[in-house]
């Protein structure tokens, strides 16, 4: 079992990365918006059909992963 501090230091670790990736998502609509010049429904189509597409397609492949020897 983990002690305390060592989870409290595996999750600053992760809550820094998080950090970094929410930082970058944040922006990324704007500067595709503000520099590449798509209009908003573009960009956030350009977000989200990735993110369905796993939402289905990661449960599969568990599904695959738990049945494969």
């Amino acid at each position: 079992p983990l002690s305390f501090l060592e989870k409290a230091g595996y999750s600053a670790g992760d809550a820094a990365a998080n950090f970094v990736f929410m930082s970058m998502v944040l922006f990324q609509l704007n500067f595709y918006t503000d520099v590449f010049g798509l209009s908003a429904n573009t960009a956030a189509a350009i977000l989200l059909w990735p993110r369905l597409w796993d939402a289905v397609f990661d449960p599969v492949m568990g599904v695959l992963a738990d049945r494969t020897n």
